[in-house]
């Protein structure tokens, strides 16, 4: 599967969650998450 593959089907899954109201399902869905912001010069 491709990153893009990987990156759709969060994207979609975090949407399902939300319009069923299933929060509980988001924050297992986001608690191995990591951030990375990089910033440029």
């Amino acid at each position: 599967m491709s990153d893009y593959q990987v990156i759709q089907q969060l994207v979609y899954g975090y949407a399902e969650r939300i319009d069923a109201g299933d929060f509980e399902s988001i924050a297992a869905l986001m608690s191995q998450g990591e951030n990375n912001i990089s910033t440029f010069s």
